[in-house]
Order: structure tokens, then sequence, then C-alpha cells
């Protein structure tokens, strides 16, 4: 199951979630894993999320319903992702749309990095690519990053920790 989230996601990985706990926790876990389902859950004060993400779960609709039935018993603030496969709603968005929860369209662009220099460059936009021939950086230091952040806010807005988990999640892939 871990496998089959990490094709429809770059997010959710061990490292994300130590991320997510030490720039927005700490959450309590409320997720799990077996053959028949993944969860990525966590709770804050009243609201469950997949640790300031949406929870995302995949597996069979009826392991599905019942972790979405727990969950919604300890809090009915869920913000939730559906991965929409075969254009469809889950169980899980059926079930929180029938209890009166309301889908919101959520946009997001995720850059895989996992793909090679050549084929992230060759999936940008041709308008687009001048610009990123005379703006390269190199991303894998961080530093760098938390040096112009710094310049930005003139001040330190976010734990070192969360930088260190930063860059080695950039050497992680």
């Amino acid at each position: 199951m871990k496998e089959r989230l990490e094709r429809l996601t770059a997010l959710y990985s061990d490292i994300d979630i130590e991320y997510q706990q030490q720039y927005s926790g700490p959450y309590k876990d409320l997720g799990g894993c077996d053959d028949n389902c993944i969860m990525i859950a966590g709770q804050k004060k009243d609201q469950i999320s997949g640790y300031g993400r949406p929870v995302v779960m995949i597996g069979t609709d009826k392991m599905l319903k019942a972790h979405i039935e727990r969950l919604y018993k300890i809090s009915p603030r869920i913000v939730f992702m559906d991965f929409l496969e075969n254009n469809r709603l889950s169980v899980v968005s059926r079930f929180l749309m029938q209890q009166g929860l309301v889908a919101e369209p959520y946009f997001t662009q995720i850059i895989d990095l996992r793909k090679s220099e050549a084929e992230l460059h060759s999936d940008i936009r041709k308008s687009y690519k001048s610009i990123c021939n005379s703006k390269l950086i190199d991303f894998s230091v961080v530093d760098v990053l938390r040096g112009i952040h710094l310049d930005m806010y003139g001040k330190e807005t976010r734990n070192k920790q969360t930088w260190k988990l930063q860059d080695k999640m950039v050497s992680a892939g």
C-alpha cells in the first residue's frame, strides 16, 4: 500500500511527516497501515489532518469506511484529500459529504524531484524555459535557501530542525 501512495504523491513519506511534526506540530498519530489499507492522519487540537496536509487513505472500501467512521467519532473536523481514482469519489469522500461536510477544490503544484533534471526541464512550458535557464539554483544547498529566507523576513521564522529535515528530504530525493 505504501508504494501505491508513493506513486500518487511525493508527500507523506516518513521524513515528510517528521518535517510536518517539527514545522506545525505536534500531532497525535491516528494513522495506520496494513496489507489492505494505508492512512496518514494526525490530530492537532480538534482537527484531523495529514499532519498539516489533508488526510490520505488508500485501501479497500470496507477498511476505508471503518477508518473514516472512527476518525469522525474523534472529531468531525477532518481535512481529506481524495485521489479520485477512476474519476470517482472514494467511500471516504461520500461518507464525509453524507455527514454534511462540503468538498472544496484545492489546487497545488508539486515538483517530483525523483525525475532527472532533463525530464523536469522538458516538462516546463516553452515560454518559461528561458527564465528557468537564467535562474538555476542548486536546491541541494538548503543553507542558501535559509539565508534567502532570513534576508526576506529579517528573522528566523522556522526552527533549525525543519531546515535540517528539508536538507535530508532533498538528499533522499
